[in-house]
């Protein structure tokens, strides 16, 4: 994979996702988001306004059945399970956004990602409102982490953690984790099946 500069300024901000998530991301095999939002934000606090985020990798909520897809053995998990440390090293621009209030324009999204429908199911009709925020994002990945003490405030159930700034010379260490036209095509199939507002 062609080695690349990070998509514009370093965001000092990171968004919680399963570690196997951040791998299908990663990898190429997961080319969109969706989420509720974290108990701790409430209905109308969650959205994907951010243009580009960390993936924070953590094990938090994992339930057996819940994903479709996981790393092979080989895989080596970056959730430190003493929380010494946070280890980053996916980046993600967001290239799309939605609001999913239909479960029709849920269902076609399965080849663009790794989520068990029993999971998203549950997600999008939990809560007073029945919908799913998107993001399609296109993604880049570092091939060291950045590491970071870990710190008591990056617990609990919420989306988006705040981070120092990151050093200037990490934006020159990614590499992204499909092509260019490919990243487009994904786009513009997706775009096709929901009412997405490019980015």
């Amino acid at each position: 994979m062609p080695s690349s500069t990070a998509p514009g300024p370093l965001p000092a901000l990171a968004y919680k996702e399963w570690s196997p998530v951040a791998e299908a991301l990663r990898t190429g095999r997961q080319h969109l988001l969706l989420r509720k939002g974290g108990i701790a934000e409430g209905r109308d606090a969650f959205s994907f306004r951010h243009p580009a985020f960390w993936l924070f990798p953590t094990a938090f909520h994992s339930t057996p059945g819940a994903l479709r897809w996981f790393p092979g053995p080989d895989w080596s998990d970056p959730v430190d399970s003493e929380n010494r440390e946070l280890r980053l090293r996916i980046l993600c621009a967001v290239t799309g956004r939605a609001l999913l209030s239909q479960w029709e324009h849920v269902a076609p999204l399965a080849p663009y990602h790794v989520y068990g429908e029993e999971l998203l199911r549950e997600r999008f009709t939990q809560g007073e409102a029945e919908e799913l925020h998107l993001a399609t994002v296109r993604v880049f990945f570092m091939p060291s982490p950045w590491v970071l003490p870990y710190e008591k405030r990056f617990g609990g159930c919420r989306s988006w953690i705040e981070l120092p700034s990151p050093p200037a010379i990490l934006g020159a260490a990614f590499c992204p984790s499909v092509s260019e036209d490919q990243a487009e095509s994904v786009l513009e199939e997706i775009a096709a099946l929901v009412p997405l507002e490019r980015c």
